[in-house]
C-alpha cells in the first residue's frame, strides 16, 4: 500500500510570521525561513510541513509544502499546541489535497530552490564531512592555469547529479532561473546561533517519470540540504512544449 501524502498550502499575516524576535534570537532576524520553520513547528509539531517553500505577497505568506496529514488533522495540532492569535488567523486559510501517484512516462514541469551545497574536507576545511558551496568547492580542487569555472555550469552539473541520484524521472530540460547569495542562521552544537552565508539557486525544467515510487520518494523528500528550512521542495507544473 502506498503511504499518503498531502500538498500543504496556507497563508499567514506577515506581520504574524516576522513579528520581532526576543533578543536571544536576534541573531537569526534576517533568516525568513528559519523564523518560518520555527513557526511551523509551534503550530504543528513534527507533522510540521517539510520540505516546504514560501513567499510574501503583500501583507500576507503564502507556504506550500508536503506533510503526512491532511488539513483537518494539522488544524487539530495547530489548536492544541500553536499561539491563539495563529491559530485564529489559519482558521479556514489551511487546504491540502492528496499527492497521487505519478505514472511511468508523465511529463511534468518543475521549479526549485535548492542550496548547491557539497560534504568536503580539504586543506580549506578540516572539519570531516563539513558543507561547502559546490561552487566553491570546484573552484579549491580546480587546477592551476586551467580555464576559470563558470559558477553557473556547475550548479547545473551538481543539481543533474543530485537528482539521478535520487532517481524516478529523467531530466529533459533544466534551466537557471535565478541565482542569489542568503546569509542563513544555523544552532550550534552548544545551541548558540552561527551565522552562514550561501548561495541560493532557483532552477526551471522539465522532467519525464521513469520509477513512480521513486519519484513519489524525491517529492516527499525534496532536493539537497536545509529541507526543514524552505528549500528542496518540488513544484509541479504543466511542462512546457517538447522538443522536436
Amino acid at each position: 500500500m502506498v503511504e499518503p501524502f498531502y500538498m500543504i498550502q496556507l497563508q499567514l499575516p506577515a506581520r504574524l510570521v516576522f513579528q520581532t524576535l526576543p533578543d536571544a534570537h536576534a541573531r537569526i532576524s534576517s533568516d525568513d525561513g528559519y523564523r518560518l520553520h520555527a513557526l511551523l513547528v509551534g503550530l504543528f509539531g513534527e507533522a510540521s510541513p517539510k520540505p516546504f517553500w514560501f513567499r510574501q505577497s503583500g501583507r500576507q505568506v503564502e507556504v506550500l509544502g508536503y506533510a503526512n496529514q491532511d488539513a483537518g488533522a494539522l488544524m487539530d495540532q495547530a489548536r492544541l499546541f500553536g499561539a491563539p492569535a495563529l491559530v485564529t488567523e489559519l482558521e479556514g486559510h489551511l487546504h491540502a489535497k492528496p499527492v497521487p501517484t505519478i505514472p511511468v512516462g508523465q511529463r511534468l514541469g518543475f521549479q526549485v530552490n535548492v542550496l548547491p551545497t557539497v560534504r568536503t574536507c580539504n586543506r580549506f576545511v578540516q572539519r570531516k564531512g563539513a558543507e561547502m558551496d559546490a561552487w566553491l568547492a570546484a573552484s579549491l580542487a580546480h587546477e592551476e592555469g586551467s580555464p576559470a569555472l563558470d559558477r553557473g555550469v556547475v550548479y547545473m552539473n551538481w543539481f543533474r547529479a543530485a537528482m539521478e541520484r535520487q532517481g524516478g524521472m529523467r531530466l529533459e530540460t533544466i534551466s537557471l532561473h535565478a541565482m542569489r547569495g542568503v546569509q542563513l542562521a544555523r544552532r550550534r552544537r552548544d545551541r548558540s546561533f552561527a551565522r552562514v552565508e550561501q548561495r541560493e539557486v532557483v532552477f526551471h525544467g522539465t522532467l519525464e517519470t521513469t520509477d513512480a515510487e521513486l519519484f513519489r520518494a524525491l517529492l516527499r523528500r525534496g532536493m539537497g540540504r536545509h529541507r526543514a528550512f524552505g528549500f528542496g521542495m518540488l513544484r509541479l507544473a504543466p511542462p512546457g512544449p517538447q522538443e522536436a
